[in-house]
């Protein structure tokens, strides 16, 4: 019949319950993380992680000179391999690596980013099953650029 021939589409948003509200300062670091990624700094990027984005920020600040370089580095392998990878996010696995790194020093990543980590996750898979032809982290970027002028930072 012509009601069978037609086809038929539905689209449903499920948000695993991350919703959450993080301060400004918060968006700026991960627009500050985000921007270095994107551009490829894989030092300033892993700076940016271990000087705002890991927990408690008071042992960081505690770190040596020493043990601070040495996390920059570890840290900076993991961005390098989110850079080259075709997701453009880190896996449960690097998450997972990355923390293991951290617990030496008794620091973790903090609870805001592995939520946007999990969100960029989830808008990965949603996107690859609507758009094969374009990788994830393309959207994003092309998004990100008409969204947030380079200049926003300047305010």
């Amino acid at each position: 019949s012509e009601e069978n021939s037609q086809i038929s589409h539905r689209l449903g948003i499920i948000d695993f319950g991350i919703m959450g509200n993080i301060t400004r300062e918060e968006q700026n670091k991960f627009y500050e993380f985000f921007q270095r990624l994107l551009e490829g700094n894989h030092y300033e990027t892993a700076k940016v992680l271990l000087d705002f984005l890991i927990e408690p920020h008071a042992d960081v600040e505690k770190l040596s000179t020493d043990d601070y370089n040495k996390l920059i580095q570890v840290l900076e392998e993991f961005v390098k391999k989110v850079y080259v990878n075709e997701k453009g996010f880190l896996s449960p696995d690097d998450i997972y690596q990355i923390n293991i790194a951290l617990y030496r020093y008794n620091l973790k990543l903090s609870r805001t980013f592995c939520k946007i980590e999990v969100s960029l996750a989830i808008s990965d898979s949603v996107c690859s099953n609507l758009s094969v032809a374009t990788p994830f982290i393309e959207i994003v970027t092309k998004v990100s650029n008409e969204i947030f002028p380079s200049s926003l930072m300047d305010y």
